[in-house]
């Protein structure tokens, strides 16, 4: 979708295909994934102006959740391939050119003890990424995890966010979940998006936070029953999807733009019937 004019125009259809999708950063390109049997599917790269579709993975599992470095030559991803039960999700990063594969975690990887699902790339380096999902482990509060030096023999880890600086967020830090359902880092590196779960005292909320890289000046968004924050690629807006009793209880895209918080339903200015989920930006 156009989301100046709303048109939209579909590159590409397929009954077997997932949610999961990235652009290229630099070329007219799109990962998706396609379900090729029970519990299996397979990482394509999708050429826009050609229509031609290139097998990337071909690591039987699950594999969700990529995202391209700014560079285009590295995707981290999530894999349940070689431990499908529940739980053992491993982190890896992929050479969508040579199909060289590193497992980042798991237990040969570089430090088993790593857990993600939702990635995101940090801009500025090469070597740094952020997850959300789990930290710790599927039954703990998850909170966002940051790896720094990935290609080296030693990666670190960090939370974005310490006990004390939840603390000064949320009302009950112990039951946070941070990007459960979707983390993205800003073009210029100074904030990092996500979606989070929190209980508030009185019930769950579902919504969209930003903060920095550092855990400072965290905010959150106004907006309930949203997920997969996604940034346009200036940083000006930021994209996702929520649904509520506006949207007659069905997903619908909206649009933030930063500067004056204003907000677009993307989706109602297009067709309301539809149900979006998982975007994308181009570019």
């Amino acid at each position: 979708m156009d989301p100046l004019n709303f048109k939209a125009i579909k590159l590409y259809e397929n009954p077997s295909m997932q949610s999961t999708l990235a652009w290229h950063p630099k070329e007219n390109k799109i990962v998706i994934s396609l379900l090729k049997g029970f519990m299996h599917d397979e990482l394509n790269v999708l050429d826009i102006a050609t229509g031609n579709l290139e097998p990337i993975t071909d690591i039987e599992g699950l594999n969700l959740f990529p995202s391209w470095r700014s560079d285009g030559e590295w995707i981290i991803l999530t894999t349940d391939a070689r431990h499908p039960t529940h739980g053992q999700d491993e982190l890896i990063l992929l050479n969508p050119v040579t199909k060289e594969v590193i497992y980042l975690s798991g237990p040969d990887g570089i430090k088993p003890e790593f857990r993600g699902l939702h990635t995101t790339w940090n801009p500025l380096k090469d070597d740094e990424v952020a997850l959300g999902g789990t930290y710790y482990g599927y039954q703990s509060p998850r909170p966002i995890s940051i790896y720094s030096e990935i290609f080296s023999d030693n990666p670190g880890r960090r939370r974005l966010h310490t006990d004390e600086q939840l603390e000064k967020v949320y009302p009950r830090p112990s039951n946070v979940y941070e990007g459960n359902s979707g983390v993205s880092w800003s073009p210029d590196g100074a904030l990092i998006a996500y979606a989070v779960s929190y209980f508030d005292g009185y019930e769950w909320r579902q919504r969209i936070a930003l903060a920095a890289p550092d855990g400072n000046s965290t905010e959150i968004l106004p907006y309930e029953y949203a997920d997969c924050p996604k940034w346009s690629p200036g940083g000006r807006y930021l994209i996702f999807i929520a649904w509520g009793q506006k949207t007659n209880n069905k997903t619908h895209l909206f649009r933030l733009a930063l500067d004056g918080r204003s907000l677009e339903d993307l989706t109602i200015k297009f067709n309301p019937d539809w149900m979006d989920f998982d975007p994308a930006w181009y570019g």
